[in-house]
């Protein structure tokens, strides 16, 4: 399950309690929060993450194991419509459509 808008800080992974994988990337730590994505897998019996990239706290992305095929999964969290231009203008340039 990708999520988005977490508001979370920093760049993790944690094992769950209830079987449950998250990764999540936010804003560094020393910054207000805002933005953030994760995503929350199943550990099941086999480990199905195979590799992950935090690459912002806008973008993410999880490769899965599904049997012999790896799936990658694209987490993205767009800018909101308020944001001002500047962040819009950088955010595109990083992140071509």
């Amino acid at each position: 399950m990708a999520i988005t808008e977490t508001k979370m800080k920093g760049q993790r992974w944690e094992i769950l309690q209830d079987g449950f994988i998250l990764l999540q990337s936010g804003v560094p730590k020393t910054l207000t929060a805002k933005a953030g994505v994760g995503c929350l897998i199943h550990n099941g019996t086999l480990n199905p993450i195979t590799e992950w990239n935090f690459i912002n706290e806008r973008l993410m992305v999880v490769n899965i194991r599904d049997g012999h095929d790896v799936t990658s999964l694209i987490i993205a969290y767009e800018l909101n419509e308020d944001e001002n231009i500047e962040h819009e203008e950088k955010f595109y340039v990083q992140h071509p459509r």
